[in-house]
């Protein structure tokens, strides 16, 4: 849903802009109308045409760029659904946790300093908890680490060898933000294994 002032710029300022690149006269002051009128080839009438138009352009872009900043931030932290999941739930870290173990992320999605790194947690290791993440840059490539730890509901620890549990049946998304030291722009988000991860869409 977009935010009122989004809406209010489609509303009024976008038919206006629109009045002014197609009939800008219409907007004019009474006497401006009838100076134009009497003196149709004059440079006043024209610039003043003119500077209407441009007007008109200006406020387009402007609610263009808006629109499109919009856009991109809602893209960029929207809940992500994952496909096959039962549930989502933002997470945050609980350093301590018993024998935390090693996950590369599924997907990640991001804007700016912000990154939203989306992984997937069995339905066994339901009771696990996000110990740390950790983050290494590059002028090229963004490595991101989950580490999960703690002990399932069945009283297991949530890592068996230092390998996850599960790995089949209904899972839970879970998200959680990190913080880069330098906007994301084009640069690759990888696993620890160097494996691409796909941008959550």
């Amino acid at each position: 849903m977009p935010p009122w002032w989004l809406a209010v710029a489609w509303v009024v300022v976008v038919p206006l802009a629109v009045v002014m690149l197609v009939a800008p006269r219409r907007l004019w002051s009474v006497p401006a109308k009838a100076w134009a009128r009497d003196h149709p080839d004059d440079r006043y009438t024209r610039w003043w045409e003119a500077s209407a138009a441009w007007r008109g352009l200006a406020a387009l872009a402007v609610v263009a760029l808006v629109t499109v900043s919009w856009v991109d931030h809602a893209h960029a932290t929207a809940e992500p659904r994952l496909h096959g999941t039962t549930e989502s739930e933002k997470v945050r870290a609980e350093p301590g946790s018993a024998n935390p173990v090693a996950i590369g992320p599924d997907a990640y999605s991001g804007h700016g300093m912000r990154l939203r790194v989306i992984w997937r947690s069995w339905a066994e290791r339901i009771g696990c908890v996000l110990d740390h993440v950790t983050v290494t840059e590059t002028a090229s490539r963004v490595t991101v680490t989950l580490y999960e730890g703690g002990f399932s509901r069945n009283g297991e620890n949530c890592a068996d060898g230092g390998r996850p549990w599960g790995g089949f049946g209904p899972y839970t998304t879970r998200y959680t933000d990190v913080t880069l030291h330098s906007p994301l722009r084009g640069r690759q988000v990888v696993t620890a294994t160097g494996t691409p991860v796909q941008r959550y869409e």
